[in-house]
């Protein structure tokens, strides 16, 4: 997370790190590349003998799929650096990161674990019972993980629970532009896990995972990701009714095979 780091070059040194791990093929000139930055550029600012410019810090932040207030805390970094803050301003951003990194370690925690949202699907199920033991049994957990599962979603009211109902609380469930993108990595990959396990597990009529590889023109990938965030909607609102038994999740993944820019 961002919030560890008290300066740019260690930030951007721990993301190539991080992404090095992934891939161990991966190099600094591809990572400047992504950034569009110059690989002596970058060489410099991750030595510290050169500042990221401000001007830089949106692109940079996008590139490495910050949400916004992680970005904020980039450009924070960035302006300590060059200088170009009051002391006083410096003291009130730095109040307002250590108040956005309390929400963010509490949304980490929630997103990180898969099925923190399988258990609010779950409520719209038939028979649903606000139970660590029926919850550990219908997801395949242990009763512990359940039990702080849905502790964890009632103290950031995610669930509402009154003496009659137990029920989702559609206005407190967490934003994108909310969630620290290590959490949305780490919640997608347990995801993707979950479907490779789907492959030996489940028969035919249970699941559905299948692709198509194509070549694309970039300039339309925008384009094309708000298609499929429209798709999902309308996935959404068309099947999700009837005598509901079962949790199901789809997984769109759209990703580049090849390398370089060919």
């Amino acid at each position: 997370m961002i919030y560890e780091h008290e300066s740019v070059p260690s930030f951007l040194s721990a993301e190539l790190r991080r992404r090095i791990q992934t891939n161990p093929q991966y190099s600094l000139r591809a990572f400047a590349k992504s950034l569009k930055l110059s690989p002596g550029a970058l060489s410099e600012v991750l030595k510290g003998q050169r500042g990221l410019s401000l001007k830089a810090i949106p692109h940079v932040a996008k590139a490495i799929g910050l949400n916004k207030s992680e970005a904020k805390q980039l450009l924070h970094m960035a302006q300590i650096s060059k200088g170009s803050k009051t002391q006083i301003e410096i003291e009130k951003t730095e109040l307002l990161q250590k108040e956005a990194r309390i929400l963010s370690e509490e949304v980490f925690t929630l997103v990180a674990d898969w099925y923190h949202f399988a258990i609010l699907n779950l409520i719209d199920c038939e028979g649903f019972s606000w139970n660590s033991n029926w919850i550990s049994s219908r997801l395949g957990i242990s009763r512990t993980q359940a039990k702080l599962a849905m502790d964890l979603l009632l103290k950031l009211k995610i669930v509402i629970k009154t003496k009659n109902s137990i029920r989702g609380n559609v206005s407190h469930i967490i934003s994108t532009s909310e969630i620290p993108s290590g959490a949305i990595r780490s919640y997608h990959r347990q995801i993707l896990e979950k479907a490779i396990q789907s492959l030996d597990t489940q028969n035919l009529e249970e699941r559905d995972i299948s692709g198509i590889g194509f070549a694309l023109d970039a300039s339309r990938l925008e384009a094309m990701k708000k298609e499929i965030a429209e798709f999902q909607e309308k996935i959404l609102a068309k099947y999700s009714h009837g005598k509901k038994r079962d949790v199901y999740f789809l997984e769109m993944a759209l990703f580049k095979l090849t390398r370089g820019d060919g």
